[in-house]
């Protein structure tokens, strides 16, 4: 059992001549939540009694604050306004108990009824409502009422079906994507922690603009980027509209305008041909051509301390071979134009001949579609060296170490790109080798075929975009670019 460090230990404190009241937060076990008691003195009464709520150490500071602004309020007499139900539940409770005490009506058993009767009234009204209900069936008042799965029990077979296959896309006789499943299996996630956090259960009832405004919020605090809350949102979506189709839901507040969050466009870089070709010769297996390049990134990227830092760590054989895997990798996606999900995958019996030419057969695991790619000299080779298939390195894992070989590369420049925390968005400079990801390469592949006067056609037949206007989306194009695009785009209207 261990008490919050670095944190104030009393989240309020109340005295009175009767009375002294305080909020505490414990650890058990190897749990990274903080359970939550209040203490109460008065008289001979001291007894510690379990609030059934658990909290992120996160929270803790502002709980402390609000509630130690409302205690002055309360004090001088004044109102104030707490945002957060669970603030306010700690300070009703906090209220209630005082006045118990004024009556001298205070015991264990008292704190237990209030701490019931202020923190979990919600969950007490509903018990209520079906014990009710069932009470009516019983008597013949009612209709027995047609037995729904809850919320959370229509999402465990919403995966399922999705995981096994017995759910398509919608208008497609296709599976779903991995990814996909992954997605609302995070959002699942999600909606059980922020239950946790809020002390609440979320069913049907609950699913409206409010529920959409404070899960938002919430998936906003844990730093995730806008566009992964807009896809999360439009997942949840999906599931609510084949809810609604089987009579589960109770409003249509999903179907609102409001219930679309404002995603952002994704400031994306591309990798050039002469970069591709760079990062395919670079010695990554000299440790003396790679210490040397990491001792010679400017200042102004890394302290000296971080550059002897990356140069010890790099010595080793094994972690250089994690340079050489993430550039591997990293090449065949920019020069095939795939998906990480499809890249990662490439292998030699892949290889079909077509009239002589030589392509790589590969079914996109997001869509299904078939696509044949034209095999570039260096993906074959590195193929070759690589025993036929490319080494798997987890998407997380790979850019770290590709935005290691592009800090070693060179490429540091500025790249002006817009950054969203919480509902703020401005423009930052960030190095361009920070800016590395998997995607990456599908838009450099793009790009670069562009660049090269290859049809727009040609070039999706690679990717497997389903139209031009998803294609243009990938082209990183400068302004003067753009206008020649459009200018082109132009005459054949004309000539049309």
């Amino acid at each position: 059992m261990l008490r919050f460090k670095n944190i104030s230990y009393l989240c309020d404190v109340i005295f009175n001549i009767f009375v002294m009241i305080s909020l505490i937060a414990r650890k058990y076990g190897k749990s990274k939540d903080y359970m939550l008691s209040v203490r109460v003195k008065s008289g001979s009464l001291n007894t510690a009694v379990a609030l059934g709520i658990s909290i992120q150490p996160q929270r803790w500071q502002l709980i402390s604050d609000t509630i130690k602004a409302a205690r002055k309020a309360y004090h001088r007499g004044t109102s104030i306004f707490i945002d957060d139900q669970l603030t306010s539940n700690l300070w009703l409770l906090m209220k209630r108990l005082m006045a118990e005490d004024k009556t001298s009506t205070i015991t264990k058993t008292s704190i237990e009824l209030a701490i019931r009767e202020t923190l979990h009234q919600d969950e007490k009204a509903a018990i209520d409502k079906i014990n009710e209900r069932k009470r009516n069936e019983i008597m013949g008042m009612i209709e027995p009422e047609q037995k729904k799965p809850t919320f959370h029990e229509y999402f465990s077979i919403y995966v399922q079906q999705l995981s096994d296959g017995t759910r398509l896309k919608h208008k497609s006789t296709k599976k779903v994507s991995i990814n996909t499943i992954k997605g609302f299996k995070n959002i699942a996630a999600n909606i059980k922690q922020y239950e946790k956090q809020n002390n609440v259960i979320i069913d049907w009832s609950d699913i409206n603009l409010a529920f959409f405004m404070k899960f938002t919020a919430f998936l906003t605090s844990k730093n995730l980027k806008a566009n992964t809350i807009a896809s999360y949102m439009q997942k949840f979506r999906t599931l609510m509209r084949s809810a609604k189709k089987l009579h589960y839901t109770v409003n249509d507040d999903f179907n609102e305008t409001e219930w679309y969050p404002q995603g952002e466009e994704v400031d994306n870089i591309y990798v050039t041909t002469e970069r591709i070709i760079q990062l395919y010769n670079a010695h990554l297996d000299d440790e003396a051509w790679v210490v040397n390049q990491i001792d010679s990134i400017p200042d102004n990227i890394k302290n000296k301390n971080q550059r002897e830092g990356l140069s010890g760590y790099f010595r080793t054989e094994k972690h250089r071979r994690w340079l050489m895997e993430a550039r591997d990798i990293y090449v065949v996606g920019c020069l095939t134009g795939q998906r990480y999900s499809d890249y990662i995958r490439i292998n030699d019996k892949m290889y079909e001949y077509i009239n002589g030419h030589k392509f790589i057969h590969l079914r996109q695991e997001k869509t299904g579609a078939e696509v044949y790619i034209p095999v570039d000299p260096k993906v074959e080779a590195i193929l070759a060296r690589n025993g036929g298939k490319l080494p798997h390195v987890e998407r997380e894992k790979l850019c770290k170490m590709m935005r290691v070989n592009g800090l070693m590369l060179g490429w540091t420049e500025d790249v002006s790109c817009t950054v969203t925390k919480g509902n703020m968005s401005y423009q930052e400079n960030v190095p361009y080798y920070k800016l590395l990801k998997t995607h990456t390469c599908r838009r450099s592949f793009a790009t670069n075929a562009y660049r090269a006067n290859v049809p727009l056609s040609a070039i999706m037949a690679v990717t497997g975009h389903s139209s031009e206007d998803m294609l243009r989306r990938y082209l990183k194009l400068s302004n003067k670019e753009r206008a020649l695009f459009a200018a082109e785009e132009l005459a054949k209207m004309q000539t049309s």
